[in-house]
C-alpha cells in the first residue's frame, strides 16, 4: 500500500532540512512525541545510519536507504512479530523550496507479510491517519 501526502512548512530548505534531517534523531520528541527513536549508528545521519523507531505496534528497525543533502531522505525499517508476520515500510520525504517556505512532500509505502497481510484494509486507514498526523506535527513544530 502507498500513501503520498504533503503540506507546506513556512520556512526555508534549508532550516526544516537541518531540523528534520540532519538532527532527525534529537529532534524528533518535539515534533513527535508519539514515537520513541534511538539512533543505532555514531557520528550524523547519513546514508547506511540504523536507527529503532518504537511505536504502539513494536519496534520497527531501520536504516537511512537514500541521502541527497538538503532535498531528500528515504528511511526503510522493518517489523518483526512472532509467526513470521512483519511489515516492510519505506517512507521517502521531498523538500521542495516554495515561495520562501518548503514543500514537504512524503510518500510511505508499507507491505504486510503472513498473517499481518489480513490487517491490510485497517492498516491502511492507520498509516494514512499516521502520516497525516506526522507531517501536520513537523509543520507544527516550527510555530
Amino acid at each position: 500500500m502507498e500513501i503520498d501526502v504533503s503540506t507546506i512548512v513556512g520556512r526555508p530548505v534549508a532550516t526544516v532540512w537541518d531540523f528534520y534531517a540532519v538532527h532527525h534523531v534529537e529532534n524528533h520528541p518535539r515534533w513527535d512525541p508519539d514515537l520513541e527513536l534511538e539512533k543505532l549508528s555514531d557520528g550524523p545521519i547519513r546514508l547506511g545510519t540504523l536507527y529503532a523507531d518504537s511505536s504502539r505496534m513494536g519496534t520497527f528497525r531501520g536504516e537511512v536507504a537514500e541521502l541527497d543533502p538538503s532535498s531528500r531522505v528515504e528511511f526503510r525499517e522493518t517489523l518483526r512479530w512472532p509467526g513470521g508476520a512483519k511489515a516492510d515500510a519505506r517512507m521517502d520525504y521531498v523538500l521542495e523550496a516554495n515561495h520562501g517556505g518548503t514543500v514537504v512532500h512524503h510518500v510511505a509505502q508499507t507491505e504486510l507479510t503472513g498473517w499481518m497481510r489480513l490487517m491490510r484494509p485497517v492498516a491502511r486507514l492507520m498509516v494514512r491517519s499516521e502520516r497525516k498526523r506526522t507531517l501536520r506535527s513537523l509543520s507544527r513544530s516550527f510555530g
